[in-house]
Parts: structure tokens; C-alpha cells; sequence
């Protein structure tokens, strides 16, 4: 009975091991063009609220996590225009330097302007650090400063159990055998 109990115990403690977690943008690395109406780029850091930044046609955003994410996981874009729809593409990028696209044209949505917000979701398994933004230019658009409007970009790490904890499951395992194969003996 107190095997059984241990085990109990020790697979509690690798559930509780293995948990998502999320992380968002901490700093604006670069940004070029116009933003008008919610110029403040920092309002694109942390947990989407609702205030959201707008692009002017053809401006540039990176966005810095502050460190490499190396583990697999989803990518959130937070995003919301009441008027005007538009599109950017999105990169990724390790260093800062070499970006690879994610999507080529993302659209901002109509939605509401508190929980739960419009959001895409894409699946991430290479490393980055960096997110860069590119309102892309309808040709057709009259208003210069109807562009992409951000809130925010989460990225939600896909649960991974750590060894220790794998480890201690099947010791528990091997202790369980072991304890069961004595009393037959």
C-alpha cells in the first residue's frame, strides 16, 4: 500500500512538471513608417487588452521575446480593426537579422473589443526570438493610414515533460514490479 501511495505521489509531481506557458513580445525591436491613430508601438507588448496599434500602409514592426524560444509551440497573433480590414505578412527570425516568413498575408479581423480577442494561431517548431510585421499596400485604398492594426503576439509553448520526471515515473514503475514479483515468490 505505501507503493502505491509513493507512486501516486510521484506521478503527481510529473504532471505538475509538464505544463504549457506563455510567453509574449517583451520589447519593440524596430519599427519603421507610419503609425497613426494608436501610435505607441508598446502597446503591442504583453497580454492582448484591446489597445491596439495601426499600421500606416507599408510600415515595419519587429517585435523582440527577449530570448530564443526553442521549444515547439503556437504562435498567436492579436488583432482587430473596426473599420478598414488590411494585411500584413509575418516573419520569424533566431537572430534579428534573417527573418523567414510565417504567412504572407494575415488578415486583421473585425471582432469585439474585449475577451475573447480575434486571434490566428499558427504552429511554430523552429527557434525565434524575433516577430516582424509588414503592412502590405492595397493599391486600392484610399486611406493612407488604414493599415494593419495589432494587439498583441503570444506564444504558447507546447507542454513537454522534463526528464527528471520521466525518470522518477519509471522508478515507481520498476519499484511497483519489483515489489509485486517478491510477494509471488
Amino acid at each position: 500500500m505505501r507503493i502505491f501511495a509513493f507512486c501516486l505521489v510521484v506521478c503527481a509531481c510529473a504532471s505538475q512538471d509538464a505544463h504549457a506557458s506563455f510567453v509574449y513580445a517583451t520589447s519593440v525591436n524596430s519599427s519603421t513608417g507610419t503609425f497613426s491613430g494608436s501610435s505607441n508601438t508598446l502597446l503591442t507588448l504583453g497580454a492582448p487588452d484591446g489597445d491596439i496599434v495601426q499600421f500606416g500602409n507599408g510600415s515595419t514592426l519587429t517585435l523582440d521575446f527577449g530570448g530564443l524560444l526553442s521549444t515547439p509551440g503556437t504562435l498567436s497573433i492579436f488583432t482587430y480593426d473596426d473599420i478598414f480590414p488590411a494585411a500584413a505578412s509575418i516573419a520569424l527570425s533566431a537572430d534579428g537579422i534573417s527573418f523567414a516568413g510565417l504567412t504572407s498575408s494575415l488578415v486583421d479581423t473585425n471582432g469585439p473589443t474585449g475577451p475573447p480577442f480575434p486571434h490566428a494561431d499558427f504552429s511554430i517548431s523552429a527557434p525565434f526570438r524575433y516577430v516582424r510585421f509588414i503592412d502590405l499596400i492595397d493599391p486600392e485604398e484610399t486611406f493612407l493610414d488604414a493599415g494593419f492594426d495589432l494587439d498583441a503576439v503570444e506564444f504558447e509553448s507546447t507542454a513537454v515533460p522534463e526528464p527528471s520526471s520521466l525518470s522518477l515515473l519509471g522508478l515507481a514503475a520498476f519499484g511497483l514490479a519489483m515489489r509485486r514479483r517478491s510477494r509471488r515468490v
